[in-house]
């Protein structure tokens, strides 16, 4: 892989998050003063200047940046103003249980989705290829929340079966983890399927097959690994996707992660908790987003060659 294609991709990664930040600084700060959700209306002038003073939000918004980025660079990322415990620290009491839900449900997302595309496009214009496709159809197009009402509905208000918020238990992952992967698996479904019916019929598989390669071994050799491309492309805007499937998910469902948390943050504008939970954030999808990249790389090497001599 050539160096300076990959060089090029960390330095805007890294060029991405700073921006990221940046803009959520300003737009937070633009937004309201936190110091009316904190103390309330009723609170005194006197203790009104000295919340302001306390967390510098008497100064100019510049001067709160740059000491926010000074700051950064030391490994302090501010205190949360609601629990006044350092918000780095706020956040990672509410990450494993995020951290447990998107990994049950990446999963679960990748074993159903690409397989049920696979299937799908191997027996395309078939009643399977149908079935597969209503439902992919369906899930894709219903709207995180709602799948997540209906799975209440259903299995918590009517059967009774399982609890509608909360955790603690493995019946409590049932319902958050099928609404995320019902959406995210419909996704992968439908790029895999695409992607493997452009390359079924390309002129290298007749060519495999005229060689003696039986149906499947030209498939395992030749179509999986060209079709893999296109689907490794989404997974870069698919980490934006499941971290917002998490954010309504343990809304819904009262789930104690860092998705439920950003959404209390931002009401109440705790400016350093939403910071911190941001830069997690952007932190994940631009690594996603370069792993991306470096596997384009390797799956067609032509990409960094290009890329590098630009």
């Amino acid at each position: 892989m050539n160096s300076s294609y990959l060089i090029r991709k960390v330095l805007r990664a890294m060029l991405t998050v700073l921006m990221v930040t940046t803009f959520v600084f300003l737009i937070l700060r633009l937004s309201g003063d936190p110091t009316v959700s904190v103390l309330g209306l009723e609170a005194s002038p006197e203790a009104v200047e000295a919340f302001r003073a306390k967390w510098g939000l008497d100064q100019p918004v510049r001067v709160q940046y740059f000491d926010f980025i000074k700051n950064a660079l030391h490994g302090d990322l501010g205190v949360s103003i609601l629990e006044g415990k350092p918000a780095l620290e706020t956040v990672a009491a509410r990450l494993p249980d995020t951290l447990i839900l998107m990994i049950i449900t990446t999963v679960l997302t990748f074993v159903v989705g690409i397989s049920s595309g696979l299937l799908a496009s191997l027996y395309h214009n078939s009643n399977k290829d149908r079935i597969i496709m209503l439902f992919a159809v369906a899930g894709y197009s219903m709207p995180t929340f709602v799948v997540g009402v209906l799975l209440v509905m259903f299995f918590s208000v009517t059967l009774g079966w399982l609890p509608s918020s909360g955790s603690g238990t493995w019946a409590h992952f049932i319902l958050p983890v099928l609404t995320m992967t019902i959406v995210e698996a419909a996704i992968f479904a439908r790029f895999t399927r695409s992607a493997m019916l452009e390359v079924l019929y390309q002129p290298y598989m007749k060519t495999a097959l005229a060689k003696g390669l039986s149906w499947w071994q030209a498939v395992r050799r030749h179509a999986l690994p060209n079709a893999a491309i296109p689907v490794v492309t989404i997974m870069g805007f698919w980490v934006g996707l499941i971290i917002a499937g998490a954010v309504i998910t343990e809304s819904i469902f009262g789930w104690p992660g860092v998705g439920r948390l950003l959404v209390y943050s931002v009401k109440h504008r705790d400016y350093n908790v939403v910071q911190v939970i941001v830069i997690f954030i952007s932190c994940s999808m631009v690594i996603t987003n370069l792993t991306v990249d470096i596997l384009y790389g390797l799956l067609d090497p032509r990409v960094s060659v290009v890329k590098g001599d630009q």
